[in-house]
């Protein structure tokens, strides 16, 4: 008897040990973003904690293209920033996402390390010359995965009429030093060009500010940055691979990312205010300290299906 007592002592307490480590657990938001975005977005998750300390944010930073398709795939996340806001049109709608808010901007440098081979002579006149050097080892990410990587090669393909190098892009792409790197493993990259081992990457010019590289800034003809010039832009273009066996050809435009908040979203509440955050005064003061520009308006595509809240936000910018 005594024993059965103390059995249901103890599936009492129990309950009682379950029931609180459930009540003390932290709410959750998951977010998938551009490895582009990942310092600028540490310093927002960071600020948004201090409002909300009952809160926990599962962040992972990779390709934009990789991260629609796991979206496509398995849902996953709460809320998703990509470096193309083109991905969320092409891979996302309209089964997995509604509405696409383009929020900020970037463009397409050339960084280095002051340890690579011909660091001293590079410029924005004769780059293309040293990447083609056999002793300068050069890379971008992969064009199937990051924008990134479909951004170098269009690049490449605008930087061929603007100096009058027919088959620029060919000969770099050829080049023995040409590398694709994994550009998910951003720390490891950052490493090799410490070292020098990989003297210089095509990447976004908020890469190289938050990494604290030294850099090329390349004419605005051919950045991708500068949207004066979208027709030109609009000259090159990368065939990607799309859903399942499907090729996706990538145009070029102005470097644009884009946000959503994907219909399996489990905590579409806290993503939304997630984005209320970011587009605030302090959200965009970090954004341009990171190195981005601000879309002012932000546009979003269609207006009618952003939540109230955030259509409020963006048109009385």
């Amino acid at each position: 008897m005594k024993g059965k007592r103390l059995m249901g002592v103890l599936l009492a307490a129990a309950v009682i040990l379950g029931a609180a480590g459930v009540s003390g657990a932290k709410e959750t938001l998951t977010v998938w973003h551009a490895g582009s975005l990942n310092a600028a977005l540490k310093d927002v998750e960071a600020r948004f904690l201090e409002k909300y300390p009952d809160l926990e944010i599962q962040d992972k930073g990779a390709g934009s293209v990789e991260l629609a398709q796991a979206i496509v795939d398995k849902g996953g996340c709460d809320l998703y920033l990509t470096a193309d806001y083109r991905n969320i049109e092409d891979l996302l709608k309209p089964q997995h996402a509604t509405w696409n808010l383009l929020f900020c901007t970037n463009a397409m440098v050339i960084a280095y390390s002051p340890k690579a081979p011909r660091a001293g002579e590079i410029s924005a006149a004769n780059w293309f010359r040293v990447l083609a050097r056999p002793d300068v080892a050069w890379g971008h990410t992969d064009p199937n995965k990051d924008p990134g990587g479909y951004r170098a090669i269009m690049v490449l393909q605008l930087a061929e009429a603007f100096y009058g190098q027919p088959g620029l892009e060919k000969s770099l792409m050829e080049a023995p030093g040409h590398r694709v790197v994994d550009g998910i493993n951003a720390k490891g990259v950052k490493k090799l060009m410490e070292w020098g081992s990989l003297g210089y990457m095509l990447k976004y010019r908020s890469y190289a500010v938050a990494d604290g590289m030294q850099m090329i800034d390349l004419p605005a003809e051919i950045n991708l940055g500068d949207p004066t010039f979208a027709e030109n832009y609009a000259k090159a273009s990368v065939e990607i691979k799309g859903k399942g066996d499907e090729k996706i050809t990538m145009r070029g435009e102005p470097v644009v990312y884009g946000l959503t908040i994907p219909t399996s979203a489990k905590n579409g509440a806290r993503a939304l205010e997630f984005v209320q955050f970011l587009l605030s005064p302090e959200g965009k003061q970090i954004l341009e300290k990171r190195g981005f520009g601000l879309m002012t308006p932000a546009p979003a595509t269609p207006r009618d299906k952003l939540p109230a809240e955030i259509a409020a936000l963006t048109a009385a910018q």
